[in-house]
């Protein structure tokens, strides 16, 4: 088991207070959201050269993130159904969170070839080809990662063992593009060019990453414990820090991405 989470001031914690009879609900909070932080190395270059009719151009783009997401250590938000209710300091319900702060690694890689080819002096022909690589991310605590993952049949969904990558590095994204421009006009005062393309785009796993972990993420991430409907506040037993597990229970996975 994880160490407690230690409540100290509004500059490691956060209060939470829900009204949900008012247009939209009401949420007032007293204390620290987050405090995350942006890494990134990238190094993009590219060579061109005219050979006729013909621009080539070729280049890479390598990127590599280390954000470190810093939620608030602890947080307790108790939720009330009216404006009475909670005069009276009866909640409907409650929750308390532990959050640890967590640290991603990730590492893209693109290399490109293009080639503008003017057909004609109305006509350009833009084609090329794209090498994606999307290598599966690292966080420190680890992302855990899942076993036995089939859509058709959950039955032997697991967890992997620590360390594992939540997903097999794929280096087959090769990606064709295609564009065409063709000049309708040519009047200095008013011109018209037609446009169109064509192309095949990979996505990359940050974005997915990012959401879950800022999201509700679970072990090992964060902890949560739900209180059922009483007086507040609360007791002291309902309002202790939940425990992080250091490993997600069997069957739970921040990102369900088969490995």
């Amino acid at each position: 088991m994880g160490p407690a989470v230690r409540i100290s001031t509004d500059k490691d914690a956060l209060f939470g207070f829900d009204l949900n009879s008012l247009r939209g609900g009401t949420q007032l909070a007293v204390g620290q959201q987050a405090t995350n932080l942006q890494r990134q190395i990238n190094i993009v270059d590219s060579v061109s050269l005219q050979k006729g009719s013909h621009s080539l151009k070729f280049g890479l783009d390598f990127r590599r993130l280390s954000p470190r997401i810093a939620p608030s250590r602890y947080l307790q938000e108790p939720g009330f159904v009216d404006v009475p209710s909670a005069e009276m300091g009866n909640a409907a319900a409650g929750l308390t969170e532990s959050f640890a702060p967590a640290t991603l690694f990730f590492h893209n890689l693109g290399v490109f070839a293009q080639d503008t080819w003017r057909v004609a002096p109305r006509l350009t022909l833009t084609y090329g080809l794209r090498w994606d690589v999307d290598f599966a991310p690292s966080s420190s605590p680890s992302i855990p990662a899942l076993t036995g993952y089939n859509l058709n049949d959950f039955s032997q969904l697991a967890v992997a063992p620590p360390g594992t990558p939540p997903f097999k590095t794929k280096y087959g994204n090769v990606a064709p593009r295609l564009g065409l421009a063709y000049q309708l006009t040519q009047s200095q005062d008013w011109g018209t060019v037609l446009r169109g393309g064509l192309g095949v785009f990979y996505d990359l796993v940050s974005s997915e990453a990012g959401i879950s972990l800022s999201g509700g993420a679970g072990p090992p991430f964060a902890a949560s414990h739900n209180i059922v409907s009483g007086p507040f506040p609360f007791a002291s037993s309902e309002i202790a820090p939940p425990a992080i597990r250091p490993q997600a229970p069997s069957g739970v996975c921040i990102l369900l991405i088969p490995i």
